[in-house]
């Protein structure tokens, strides 16, 4: 479900997805630039902070992790997409119903 208000996407099965776009949120000073420019796909940082999310990174995809994570979070996304269905073809059916009425 997106929230406007903090502008970011939360999915109901303990994964929190914020939205950056990393070109328009720059700052000339700030620290935060060097994990956006490794969010552009510079990967030759010398950050620690970003040096420590690329190793934590790497562990992440070779455990295998994620491939449980994306398949847990494919399956939350179809149940959302059924009852989204569900809920809009009774929606039209009443409205049918009540249009057939007249």
């Amino acid at each position: 479900m997106f929230d406007e208000k903090t502008r970011s996407i939360e999915i109901k099965i303990g994964l929190h997805v914020k939205i950056l776009n990393s070109k328009e949120i720059r700052d000339s000073d700030a620290p935060i630039n060097d994990v956006l420019d490794y969010m552009e796909g510079d990967s030759n940082q010398t950050d620690d902070y970003v040096k420590k999310l690329q190793k934590d990174l790497e562990n992440y995809v070779g455990s295998g992790k994620w491939v449980q994570d994306m398949d847990k979070y494919d399956y939350e996304l179809k149940k959302a997409a059924e009852k989204a269905t569900e809920n809009n073809t009774e929606k039209n059916a009443r409205s049918f119903i009540e249009f057939n009425k007249n």
